[in-house]
């Protein structure tokens, strides 16, 4: 049995101790979207909007919304939310779902005594965050979309979005579900207003802040948060994990300053993604440069600027005929890691 099935195990008879329905993630994770306001915990469950009015005087309700106090309350009492559906219909199956190995996690296991403090209705600082600040990218992967990417909304400002028979990439449907980000400077978005607000308590106890886009390195508050770990006197600091999705695609200047500003941290892992070679990766992920994304991942090895580096493969028909040579390199990227460091690790996702 795996250490992940150990702890999912540890975590499930927690789980129904409490309730049949209980998920920890519910209170100790979150993702904030805070180009257009919107919150989840967990990324199977739909966002649903944050209450500007409320950040005023509370801005940890950019986790501890009322739809989400409301979610735990029901979870609480064995019922099942409905936004949670992704589980339950795993479950129904009889499989193990997300809520439990998500609730095994470190930092979901740490944060338990919080958990039953907090109840339904209290306010909890998660110890897992993900955030993203705004949608700036210079890529336009073919999956994406012009809410989490400036390229691809250019793109489709200038030429229209695709003629398909689900509106992806369709402004106007992106719009009626309040996905297109807000139409303001970064400095005078409430929503990232109100998480530096809230930094100050929320980093006492956080366990991993992962800092998805849009491009991370394309942000203000990217470098603004690199300067915060090096600048701070939070003891947790330290503890605390730093994560990053980034294309690895930024100019020199750019990636060279992103290099020098992470030397600082005690725990820094970089996500990148790519799933094909050459001419296939470069017509998935308009924007890349097969051979540079490959020297630049080279190149923070050998300076060994993250402790890890995680590779996200995204599985798509478009891909599966380089994947396997994509995958031999993956091997020798770990192979090389395992001798000279950082940790490499990659995931299959199934598109």
């Amino acid at each position: 049995m795996s250490i992940y099935d150990e702890a999912a195990d540890k975590a499930k008879k927690q789980l129904d101790e409490i309730s049949p329905t209980m998920c920890y993630a519910k209170w100790s994770q979150v993702s904030m979207h805070l180009t257009n306001g919107k919150t989840h915990s967990c990324y199977h469950p739909p966002t649903h909007s944050i209450d500007v009015n409320e950040l005023k005087t509370n801005p940890s309700a950019l986790h501890n919304t009322k739809e989400k106090k409301e979610q735990r309350a029901l979870m609480l009492k064995g019922e099942r939310p409905e936004g949670c559906s992704y589980c339950w219909n795993i479950e129904d199956t009889g499989a193990r779902s997300d809520r439990v190995y998500r609730s095994g996690e470190y930092w979901a296991q740490n944060a338990r005594e919080e958990i039953a403090e907090a109840g339904a209705d209290g306010n909890i600082n998660p110890r897992y965050v993900e955030v993203n600040f705004n949608q700036a990218c210079n890529f336009k992967c073919s999956y994406c979309s012009p809410h989490l990417s400036t390229a691809w909304q250019e793109e489709i400002d200038e030429h229209g979005e695709y003629p398909t028979v689900a509106p992806h990439n369709n402004v106007d449907s992106l719009r009626n579900k309040n996905l297109m980000p807000l139409k303001v400077a970064q400095d005078d978005n409430p929503y990232v207003t109100a998480f530096w607000k809230w930094w100050p308590d929320l980093s006492k106890e956080l366990e991993e802040i992962r800092v998805t886009g849009g491009e991370p390195l394309m942000t203000p508050s990217i470098y603004k948060l690199f300067d915060w770990f090096k600048e701070t006197d939070e003891p947790n600091a330290k503890n605390m994990r730093l994560a990053i999705n980034s294309n690895l695609m930024a100019k020199e200047a750019l990636l060279n300053k992103f290099i020098d500003a992470t030397q600082h941290i005690d725990h820094f892992h970089v996500y990148t993604s790519c799933e094909a070679t050459f001419e296939q990766a470069e017509y998935i992920r308009d924007g890349l440069n097969y051979g540079e994304w490959h020297s630049n991942l080279l190149h923070m090895m050998v300076d060994k600027v993250p402790s890890e580096i995680h590779n996200m493969a995204t599985v798509n028909a478009l891909c599966l005929e380089s994947l396997p040579e994509f995958l031999e390199k993956i091997i020798w990227f770990k192979t090389a890691g395992a001798v000279y460091g950082p940790t490499i690790n990659f995931t299959l996702n199934i598109l």
